[in-house]
């Protein structure tokens, strides 16, 4: 079943992740996080990336104080994901687990995912003008989080309340994709209508 596929995968995410890592990611979209949300009984999971530039106010390794203090209180608040993604209170959800880490982007991972027709031409101005990259890092970060929630009444799930917007008002908008037994559903939540109604689709 596919809820049962995205909900392996996230936990398989999630015990794999390290405080802050390297990995080779496609490009990002600053303004724009990403949430897929999985509901299978009364458990939910729930997958969240942002771009760095949008929580802390900067892609690039902490390297001063004030950025460390920024990174500090950025794990602080995605600690707490149900003040930033928030069910209904008759749902009774509490957090079962949280998991999340810093992932870095690489120049190759940012040149393999350029414009396919585009790409031979970019790849060899971009040699001329500042050699080869290998894995060096671009300055972009995302940051990652994988959460689940234990829900005593999940037929309560009738919405999620993005406060996130609060937290970090640098996102402009957040594409949803909330997979339950009845498929698949897509939503977008932005600071001006930040609440998805989920009813009638579950």
């Amino acid at each position: 079943m596919r809820i049962l596929a995205l909900a392996n995968l996230l936990a398989l995410a999630a015990g794999q992740a390290s405080a802050e890592e390297t990995r080779q990611l496609p490009p990002h979209e600053h303004g724009v996080a990403k949430v897929d949300i999985a509901i299978e009984g009364n458990t939910v999971s729930l997958d969240l990336r942002a771009p760095g530039a949008d929580v802390t106010g900067f892609g690039h390794r902490a390297e001063s104080d004030e950025d460390r203090e920024a990174v500090r209180q950025a794990f602080a608040k995605l600690g707490s994901p149900l003040d930033l993604v928030v069910p209904p209170a008759a749902a009774g959800c509490v957090v079962d687990s949280a998991d999340i880490e810093i992932e870095r982007h690489t120049a190759e991972a940012e040149a393999e995912a350029d414009d396919h027709d585009e790409h031979a031409e970019e790849e060899h101005a971009h040699d001329e003008a500042g050699g080869e990259h290998g894995n060096d890092e671009t300055g972009h970060s995302d940051f990652h989080g994988a959460y689940t929630f234990v829900c005593n009444d999940p037929q309560a799930l009738d919405s999620f309340d993005f406060a996130w917007f609060d937290s970090f008002p640098k996102s402009r908008r957040i594409v949803v994709q909330i997979i339950a037994e009845t498929g698949a559903h897509a939503f977008e939540a932005t600071p001006q209508a930040r609440k998805i109604d989920l009813a009638g689709y579950f």
